[in-house]
C-alpha cells in the first residue's frame, strides 16, 4: 500500500519559518528518523523561497523528501491524479512515537479487509517545547478527529487535505483511534495564536 505522510511547512513569513524550523529540526526530524517502519513517502508543503533550504536540510539527515510548492489545494490536485491508499497529515512541529507509522499501517491492513474507506486518528498529549512538561488532552471523538489524521481508501481520489481535520468525518464517517498516545502536540509559543487552525 502506498503511504504518503504529508507535512505542512508553508510559511510566507521568513521569520516565522525560521522559528518553526528550529522546532522541526529538534522534534519532527528526529521523529521521522526514529520510525521503525520506513515504508512511506514524505511530502512537504512549502513556499518557493524555502524549498531548496528544506530539501538540503533533509538530505543532510539522510531523509528523502518530495516538496510541493503551494498549499493544501496544490496537494489536492496531486492526490486527485495519483492513487494513494494511505495519506497521513502532520504538522512540521509535532512529535510522533517511533512506532507511529507502523501502527497506522497495521490498522490499515486490519480494517481494509472490512472497509473500503476509513480514518485513523492518533490521540495526542500536549508537550511544552521549552519546559518538557507534558499534559493530558481531551479525547477526540469519532465525529471530531484530531490533527494527527490518516485517510485510507481502497480506491478513489480523496485527499487528506479535502477538509479540516475536525470536520473530516463529514466526508469519511468511519473512524478508528490508535492505542495509547503515540503523538504529541508541541506548544512552543509561535503556534499559540493558531491553536484553532490546527
Amino acid at each position: 500500500m502506498r503511504h504518503i505522510v504529508l507535512t505542512r511547512a508553508s510559511f510566507e513569513n521568513d521569520d516565522m519559518f525560521k522559528k518553526y524550523y528550529e522546532v522541526m529540526k529538534n522534534v519532527y526530524i528526529p521523529s521521522i528518523l526514529s520510525q521503525t517502519c520506513k515504508n512511506f513517502e514524505l511530502y512537504i508543503l512549502v513556499n518557493e523561497q524555502h524549498k531548496n533550504f528544506l530539501e538540503d536540510e533533509f538530505i543532510k539527515h539522510g531523509i528523502k523528501i518530495t516538496t510541493i510548492v503551494g498549499n493544501g489545494h496544490t496537494y489536492n490536485r496531486y492526490a486527485r491524479k495519483n492513487p494513494i491508499e494511505i495519506q497521513t497529515r502532520r504538522d512540521c512541529d509535532d512529535w510522533m512515537a517511533p512506532t507511529y507509522i507502523e501502527s497506522i499501517r497495521s490498522k490499515c491492513e486490519e480494517y481494509s479487509k472490512t472497509f473500503d474507506t476509513f480514518l485513523v486518528q492518533g490521540q495526542p498529549t500536549k508537550l511544552d517545547y521549552h519546559t518538557g512538561n507534558e499534559y493530558k488532552m481531551g479525547i477526540y471523538p469519532e465525529t471530531r478527529t484530531s490533527m494527527f489524521l490518516t485517510l485510507y481508501q481502497k480506491s478513489g481520489n480523496l485527499s487528506i487535505m479535502d477538509q479540516s481535520h475536525t470536520k473530516f468525518p463529514t466526508l469519511v464517517p468511519t473512524v478508528f483511534s490508535l492505542e495509547g498516545n503515540p503523538v504529541k502536540w508541541v506548544i512552543h509559543g509561535n503556534n499559540t495564536l493558531i491553536v484553532t487552525g490546527k
